[in-house]
């Protein structure tokens, strides 16, 4: 008899263990339909790849899920790429990421930003512009955050793409003024100094929105408001620079020496390489730096 009630107990847990597992397939799938449901119907992803970017299953990624999973101020540059990656994958496959979009748009565009190869880059950014439409579509209407790294993740998704690029230019305005409107705060002026680098580098009326003026004066002001990153100071002097003034060698020089000392306050992770290499360009251009150290 114990041997029947054990070769039944054994036959039960397998069962079970079946259904366990079956129930887990399940789950995944429907977490596939509602967000290949959800991508598909949103509008800016139609000009924009829909393929993902293959990252490690959940499974690897020990000590990090949907519970215990931080906050969006802790991931930045600075946050290892393997959390990153981790943290995305986990919540590619979890129902309860709905109420967290604003999060996996925002560790879209780390990915894309960090990453070196144009393919990825693309698809990493792509994603997260969809994300960043599921958390606007879902009510994050007003949150400041959701528009911002939607439109980063935006702007990476198009660049280089010219005729793609020009069709965005209002979509990205769009987000950036409602970033702008209900968190000027984000990424320390983050909002403003995004939309005045598309004023500077944009095709001027009537092909475009390009204002160098504009551009010039909001910077001036996210400097003042937020001296403390460095891109404020960096975009600040290239915006001088691509306005042609002879006189602000001076400004654009001193503007440049503070972005280095704001690098050099706290760890700014894979952007600080990528802003010294934008601030010796600014250099050469204008002529501060000449000779070896431009080549």
């Amino acid at each position: 008899m114990l041997k029947r009630a054990s070769v039944a107990a054994e036959q039960t847990a397998q069962r079970c263990g079946s259904q366990k597992n079956r129930a887990g397939r399940v789950s995944k799938i429907i977490v596939f339909l509602i967000l290949g449901f959800i991508w598909s119907i949103t509008g800016c992803s139609l000009s924009l790849t829909k393929d993902l970017v293959k990252l490690p299953p959940p499974s690897d990624c020990s000590g990090l899920d949907i519970f215990s999973m931080p906050s969006s101020g802790r991931f930045n540059a600075s946050t290892p790429r393997k959390t990153m990656e981790c943290a995305l994958s986990i919540l590619r496959n979890n129902l309860k990421t709905m109420d967290r979009a604003e999060l996996a748009s925002r560790i879209c565009y780390f990915l894309a930003d960090s990453d070196t190869n144009e393919g990825r880059r693309k698809k990493f950014a792509a994603e997260g512009v969809r994300w960043g439409e599921i958390a606007r579509n879902l009510g994050d209407w007003f949150d400041g955050s959701v528009h911002y790294y939607l439109a980063l993740n935006l702007g990476i998704a198009i660049e280089h793409t010219t005729v793609i690029a020009l069709k965005n230019l209002g979509r990205l305005e769009k987000e950036l003024k409602k970033a702008q409107k209900y968190a000027p705060e984000t990424d320390e002026g983050g909002p403003a100094r995004i939309l005045a680098m598309i004023y500077l580098k944009a095709p001027s009326w009537p092909k475009g929105i390009g204002d160098v003026d504009k551009a010039v004066g909001m910077l001036k002001k996210v400097v003042h408001d937020y001296p403390n990153h460095p891109l404020n100071h960096i975009f600040y002097a290239e915006a001088l620079w691509d306005a042609d003034d002879d006189d602000a060698i001076d400004d654009i020089r001193t503007q440049l020496d503070q972005a280095v000392v704001t690098l050099n306050k706290r760890d700014w992770g894979y952007s600080k390489a990528l802003w010294l290499k934008r601030i010796r360009k600014i250099k050469c251009d204008a002529e501060i730096l000449s000779g070896q150290a431009c080549k």
